[in-house]
């Protein structure tokens, strides 16, 4: 062990300057992220953006390079190798590399990100789970790096290495590309390590496993064919774990309400085939409102769709394109009603949360029915009949709303629930062209893949108590944020996942009430009504789905050659 830390002390004292501008890049890169949420003008905020694009491709390079140097300062070819003389086993001198690779090149960022949190007040457990996520996700791209170097005879060589591994890739996609298009292969193959969080980090920490291999196998056997050789074993291995762990159900009813297992038979109402130009062939679209049991105020229920099919005479017709995963989302389709309601269940439990009588600019305003079958006009002439049979298989995702902070109108007002935080930077009146209120903010949000599901996400709202109004405004803590700068940018790419960016993140951003000022004309926002409003945040939790067949005796399908 004294002979790691002296070899490693070594290297230390050999890279000192290289070392040390790693460390002031990693100091700057979390010093920029740190301030940017602060810039007090459009043009600040673009010149901060501006060095952070320059910061994160130059902490690349110096990333990449320094773990070349470290790595190819005692080659492992040939025999002018100074620890092949002396009684330096293998394993001590790849000790000493990784101790000071991991220990300066790994932990500086990762420590600079620490701060970043602490300064943000968010709590010591997400600060945990953000920071063993940080390290994982560094060591991964650094184990790469450290491979790629043994392999190669110099740093020319080994950025050339470096180069060429994302071009072969670019090459691998066209092929399989040019291979669907020919119908040589029906779809492309998709590993499960990039569908799902939980094999996304199997795979990162098998392919860390991998990169390990490669380097025992070098630093004993001083063969690159046989380095290369397990190294692929390792990776194909790294591909295939990820198809072996267990998927987490999208019918999960353990995590429902005893009531929601209880909603009775579904029915339908308003059911009507309009015409949807932003499907495929601006096909007509069957639609209706999907009528369920009670359930409490402060709940709602969404609706996705599957296995639909119209029959008629004995035979049925499958539908050109299927609305199974996008209607799911809780506010593009606030579908679903409670049996003799004026209003979605949605929009219901809206209101009554936030206490008011009306709710105004909500993005799905002139949503009011659900997407159930989707056609093209040669799949309905092909029915030639004026009515079929629909049945489906519907999935009825419940949704709970509550009040998580309410906050005056007024400069420093903030909501933080330890991961999340909101500050209100300005207010900004009314102005000519937009009938709407404008709000600046400073956000600043910690995910981790380590995080227990569901998430709450969140909603903003500005209520008027004085008119029992309220107007729904931009969504804040947005997961999937990617202009944001951090020092985990030092890292090409986060942990596989979701559509979700986890991490630190903090920004500044301009919050608009409604966020599209054409979605509710009868909404008029002055002066006198930000007077009396109050910024409330709504958490909004997912709570689980459940599976019911929908069945409508007649569906009225249009004649031939009749537009709907």
């Amino acid at each position: 062990m004294n002979l790691v830390f002296h070899l490693a002390r070594a290297d230390v004292q050999r890279f000192t300057p290289a070392l040390a501008i790693w460390c002031a890049i990693a100091a700057a890169a979390g010093l920029l992220h740190g301030v940017q949420p602060f810039a007090d003008n459009p043009r600040m905020s673009e010149l901060i953006g501006f060095l952070a694009v320059v910061m994160w491709i130059g902490g690349l390079l110096v990333m990449f390079g320094l773990t070349a140097q470290v790595m190819q300062a005692d080659p492992l070819i040939g025999t002018n190798a100074f620890w092949l003389t002396r009684p330096i086993s293998a394993l001590s001198l790849l000790g000493a590399k990784v101790v000071v690779i991991g220990m300066v090149v790994a932990l500086m960022p990762v420590a600079v990100e620490i701060v970043l949190m602490v300064a943000y007040d968010v709590k010591p457990a997400t600060i945990g789970m953000v920071a063993i996520q940080a390290m994982v996700v560094q060591v991964f791209w650094i184990f790469i790096a450290m491979s790629y170097a043994t392999l190669t005879p110099g740093v020319a060589q080994f950025f050339l290495l470096c180069g060429t591994t994302p071009l072969a890739l670019a090459l691998a996609l066209f092929f399989l590309e040019f291979a669907v298009r020919l119908d040589l292969m029906d779809s492309w193959p998709t590993p499960s390590a990039f569908e799902h969080t939980r094999a996304g980090i199997v795979f990162v920490l098998m392919t860390i496993a991998a990169a390990a291999g490669l380097l025992l196998t070098a630093y004993r056997t001083r063969s690159r064919s046989r380095a290369i050789a397990v190294g692929l074993a390792l990776m194909v291995l790294a591909l295939l774990m990820p198809e072996f762990v267990p998927r987490s159900s999208a019918s999960n009813v353990g995590e429902l309400p005893r009531w929601a297992n209880d909603v009775g038979p579904l029915g339908v109402d308003g059911l009507s085939f309009r015409v949807e130009p932003d499907f495929r062939s601006n096909g007509p679209v069957l639609q209706g409102h999907v009528l369920t049991g009670d359930f409490p105020a402060n709940w709602s229920a969404t609706i996705a769709v599957k296995d639909e099919s119209l029959s008629f005479d004995g035979s049925s017709v499958k539908p050109d394109f299927s609305f199974g995963d996008g209607s799911s989302i809780w506010l593009d389709a606030p579908a679903v009603w409670k049996a003799g309601a004026r209003e979605s269940s949605t929009v219901a439990a809206l209101k009554s949360v936030l206490g008011v009588e009306f709710v105004r600019g909500l993005p799905s305003g002139g949503i009011d029915s659900a997407k159930l079958f989707g056609a093209n006009g040669r799949t309905l002439n092909r029915l030639a009949i004026t009515s079929a049979r629909f049945r489906a298989t519907v999935r009825l995702t419940f949704v709970e709303r509550s009040v998580a902070a309410i906050l005056p109108l007024q400069r420093g007002s903030s909501f933080n629930d330890g991961a999340r935080r909101l500050s209100i930077v300005d207010v900004h009146s009314p102005q000519r062209g937009y009938l709407g209120a404008r709000l600046t903010v400073r956000e600043s949000i910690a995910l981790s893949v380590f995080h227990p599901e569901p998430e709450l996400t969140f909603e903003a709202y500005l209520r008027n108590n004085r008119v029992q109004g309220a107007v729904y405004g931009e969504v804040p803590f947005r997961d999937n944020r990617g202009d944001g700068f951090t020092p985990s940018m030092l890292m090409p790419v986060p942990i596989v996942n979701e559509n979700h960016l986890f991490g630190f993140r903090a920004a500044p951003y301009v919050y608009l009430f409604p966020a599209n000022s054409s979605s509710d004309g009868s909404l008029q926002i002055d002066g006198a009504w930000l007077n009396g409003a109050e910024l409330v945040i709504v958490a909004v939790r997912r709570a689980g789905s459940i599976e019911r067949v929908l069945e409508i005796p007649s569906v009225p399908v249009p004649a031939r050659g009749e537009t709907p």
